[in-house]
């Protein structure tokens, strides 16, 4: 028979000390409750790292994109600059009939990605001026050669023609010969030139060496008049005739830096500042090394001022300071001096002119180290 009243008496507690097992509870709702939140946490912690290194990646590729897009803009500025100088100086050759450096610019011109438009009407044009500085043919009857004997079945009669045709190439040498010893570079390079229009196997190897000496000669002669642009273009040809000459691979290399430096300066590009400083670093001693001064002080100038025309006198300062860097007395001298002026008023805090309106406002209180605190 069931006991019904078991369940209304008092339970007994467990002695411990009379080797009663005590009852450990299996559950623990606090410790579930902490695994749930630590693995919640984890989970958000991650997802958040997950997007902050994704807008990390973003803004890196944005950078870069950028400055590649900036980077191409400066360089296609720069090479359209560079054809500009090379076509408006076109009309001067074919108007002096300078043929050796009007086909240096055509040949410089041709390697140029995209292709200039207006190149095949100057090709055309040149090889126009080309045939009509050529001299004219003038016919010499010569003796035909009376045979002296019965020629056999089978044999023909040849007849004597002039030698290379309607040139006499033989004179031609001497006459290119006589301007190189008389240093006239520029009619020696005409004159040879004809020689390898008309047959370029005529004595080849002495017409190269001649043409090698020429070039090298009149590549240096236009450095030294101040010329670099043709300078560079003869250079190029004269490489294919062989060795250049010591020091003509240095002044190329200059001339580069200056065209590069004179192409973009005035824009304040960076490509024309850099190719600046790469000018004043090659020493003091050399062509353009007072120029490149010049250029680059007022390049900097030129850029703290556009700064200012910006509303931003802080980053104009740094401008100013590369500026007096190159020289130490100038108009940035003075212009650092405002733009630092102008800057400390843009950095100074401001009150607001309604504090005393505020029933219960105090004044406003200065930063530390700012006079009035």
């Amino acid at each position: 028979m069931t006991d019904n009243l078991s369940d209304t008496q008092p339970i007994r507690p467990v002695n411990p000390f009379a080797g009663e097992a005590p009852l450990t509870p299996t559950i623990d709702p606090e410790a579930d409750g902490r695994g749930r939140g630590c693995f919640v946490q984890i989970v958000v912690g991650g997802i958040l790292l997950l997007f902050a290194l994704a807008i990390v990646a973003l803004a890196g590729l944005a950078g870069w994109t950028n400055g590649q897009r900036d980077g191409s803009r400066v360089i296609a500025a720069t090479r359209e600059s560079a054809v500009r100088a090379q076509l408006d100086e076109i009309p001067g050759d074919v108007a002096s009939g300078n043929l050796i450096v009007l086909d240096a610019r055509i040949r410089w011109l041709a390697t140029q990605t995209p292709a200039v438009a207006s190149l095949p009407d100057i090709m055309a044009t040149g090889t126009a001026l080309y045939f009509s500085s050529l001299p004219t043919a003038t016919f010499t009857p010569s003796p035909t050669a009376l045979p002296t004997a019965t020629l056999e079945s089978g044999e023909q009669t040849v007849l004597p023609t002039p030698a290379g045709g309607s040139y006499d190439l033989a004179a031609i040498m001497g006459q290119a010969q006589a301007a190189i010893t008389s240093s006239q570079w520029e009619d020696a390079i005409e004159l040879l030139d004809v020689v390898l229009a008309v047959d370029p196997n005529y004595q080849s190897g002495q017409v190269r060496t001649l043409m090698s000496q020429a070039l090298n000669n009149f590549a240096r002669e236009l450095y030294n008049s101040g010329q670099p642009a043709a300078a560079n273009l003869i250079v190029a040809r004269a490489e294919e005739f062989g060795t250049l000459a010591e020091g003509l691979s240095f002044e190329r290399y200059a001339g580069e830096l200056y065209l590069t430096a004179r192409a973009g300066v005035s824009t304040g590009s960076q490509t024309a500042i850099n190719a600046l400083n790469e000018l004043l670093g090659l020493g003091a001693g050399g062509r353009y090394y007072t120029e490149a001064q010049q250029l680059l002080y007022d390049a900097y100038v030129r850029r703290g001022d556009a700064y200012v025309g910006q509303g931003n006198p802080c980053a104009a300062m740094s401008e100013y300071q590369r500026a007096m860097g190159v020289f130490a007395s100038g108009s940035a001298n003075g212009k650092y001096a405002a733009a630092e002026a102008a800057c400390a008023a843009l950095s100074a805090p401001t009150a607001d002119p309604n504090w005393f309106l505020t029933p219960g406002a105090s004044p406003p209180v200065a930063p530390i180290g700012v006079p009035g605190s």
